[in-house]
C-alpha cells in the first residue's frame, strides 16, 4: 500500500510558516477532543505544547500530535478512523505543516508505527554520519571508527528492511521505540567524547576509545532488535554486576551534566548473576541517565552502588539514587508505565524498558521516593546456580 501524496506534502515549508501554523492547529485539535473531563488529557497535551517557547514547538509537534492521536483512539476506540480524520484535517486546513518531515511521516504512513521507527533510525544514521565528518583526521583511530560506523549503518539498513517487512505486528512500535531511546542515549555519549577529543590536549586517545566503546554498545542494541525480529533469544552468561556497572559509568562520565556529581560505590567480589550483558548495560544506562535528568539542571549528586543480596534472595543488587526533587506516591505508582513522564521533554520509555528487562531476567526492582528527598531505584538479581 502506498501513501497518498497530495499537493504541498512534498515541499519543505519555512520554519517560520510552521511555527505560525502550530497555535492554529492546536486550537483546531482542542475543538476535536471530547468536551469536559473526558477530553481533558488530550487538551492538556496541546496546552503543554503551546506553553513551550515558540522556537521549540516545531521540534515537539510530531510527538505531541502522535500522543494526541493515541489519546483520541483510546477514547473513541477506532484508531484508523481517528487517524484518517486528523490526516484530512491537516491536509484540508493546515497543509503547511506537512513541510515538517517527522509530522508528515506520521500523517502519511499507512503503517505509522514502523514507518516512524524507520524514519527515526534513518535520522540516527544521518547523525552518526555528521559525527564522522566532525571528527575528521584528529587521531589515528578515526579510520577504525569510520569502519565501525559503516558496519553499524549497514546493520541499521538490515533492521529497517526487516521492520518494514513486519510492520503490521502490533507491538513493533514499542520495541523499536525502546531501541531508539537507548540509541539516542549512546549518541550523547559519542558526541560528548568526540567534543573532548578536540578540546582537551592529550585526551584524544582516551576519548576515541570511549567513542569506539559507545559505538559497540549502539551496535549491540541494533543486534538485539534483529534478534527480536528473527524470534531468537539472547544467551545469558555469568556477569559481575560491579564490573559491568563500572564499565557503563566510565562510558557515561564525559556526557554527565557539569552540575552532577557522579559517585560510585561498587563492591568487588560479588557473586555472579546469570544475565545477558547487553540487557544489563541498558538497565544501568537508563537508571543513571534518569537519575541525573531528575535533578532538572540543578546541582546534585547521583550515587551508583552495588552489593551482595542476602536473605531470601541471595545474589547481587544495583542501586541508583539521586538527591533531586523526588516523587509523590501517585507518581511512584506510575513511573514504570510506557510513555509516562514527569518531564515535558521526556519519552517515558527508559524506566518501562528497565522494568521489562528486570522481569525478563527474573529479578526485582524497587523504587523509594518522597517529595524534596530524592529517589532511589534498586534492582536485585539472583546469584547464578553453581
Amino acid at each position: 500500500m502506498t501513501a497518498t501524496r497530495r499537493r504541498g506534502a512534498g515541499r519543505p515549508a519555512a520554519l517560520a510558516e510552521i511555527a505560525d501554523a502550530i497555535p492554529v492547529l492546536a486550537r483546531t485539535l482542542a475543538a476535536r477532543a471530547p468536551a469536559g473531563p473526558r477530553g481533558e488529557r488530550a487538551r492538556n497535551l496541546l496546552a503543554g505544547l503551546l506553553a513551550l517557547p515558540a522556537a521549540r514547538q516545531p521540534a515537539e509537534l510530531p510527538d505531541v500530535f502522535a500522543a494526541f492521536e493515541r489519546e483520541l483512539s483510546r477514547l473513541e476506540g477506532d484508531p484508523e478512523a481517528v487517524h484518517e480524520s486528523l490526516r484530512a484535517l491537516v491536509h484540508d486546513h493546515h497543509p503547511v505543516l506537512l513541510g515538517d518531515t517527522a509530522l508528515a511521516q506520521w500523517i502519511e504512513a499507512p503503517h505509522r508505527q514502523s514507518s516512524m521507527a524507520t524514519w527515526l533510525l534513518h535520522a540516527n544514521a544521518a547523525r552518526l554520519e555528521q559525527l564522522q565528518g566532525a571528527l575528521g583526521e584528529r587521531v589515528s583511530e578515526v579510520a577504525r571508527l569510520r569502519a565501525e560506523i559503516d558496519r553499524l549503518k549497514a546493520e541499521q539498513g538490515a533492521v529497517i528492511a526487516e521492520l518494514e517487512r513486519r510492520r503490521t505486528l502490533s507491538d513493533l512500535g514499542m520495541v523499536a521505540a525502546g531501541v531508539v531511546h537507548d540509541f539516542n542515549n549512546v549518541l550523547h555519549v559519542i558526541s560528548a567524547n568526540a567534543s573532548t577529543a578536540g578540546r582537551v590536549p592529550g585526551g584524544e586517545a582516551q576519548a576515541m576509545s570511549r567513542v569506539l566503546d559507545a559505538t559497540m554498545r549502539a551496535s549491540e542494541m541494533t543486534q538485539r532488535l534483529l534478534q527480536w525480529i528473527r524470534h531468537s533469544t539472547p544467551s545469558p552468561e555469568p556477569v559481575d554486576v560491579s564490573a559491568l556497572t563500572g564499565e557503563v559509568l566510565d562510558l557515561l562520565a564525559p556526557s554527565a551534566p557539569a552540575s552532577v556529581l557522579l559517585v560510585r560505590r561498587l563492591e568487588p567480589g560479588l557473586p555472579p548473576v546469570l544475565a545477558d550483558p547487553v540487557d544489563l548495560r541498558r538497565v544501568v544506562l537508563n537508571l543513571v541517565v534518569n537519575a541525573w535528568d531528575a535533578l532538572g539542571g540543578r546541582s546534585g549528586q547521583v550515587v551508583v552502588a552495588t552489593g551482595a543480596a542476602q536473605g531470601r534472595r541471595s545474589g547481587a543488587w544495583l542501586e541508583v539514587a539521586d538527591d533531586g526533587q523526588g516523587m509523590d506516591a501517585d507518581t511512584c505508582a506510575r513511573v514504570f508505565e510506557p510513555f509516562f513522564s514527569t518531564r515535558p521533554d521526556g519519552t517515558g520509555l527508559g524506566l518501562s524498558l528497565v522494568r521489562e528487562i528486570v522481569d525478563r531476567l527474573g529479578g526485582e526492582i524497587e523504587v523509594a521516593s518522597r517529595p524534596a528527598e530524592g529517589t532511589r531505584f534498586r534492582v536485585t538479581l539472583a546469584a547464578m546456580e553453581r
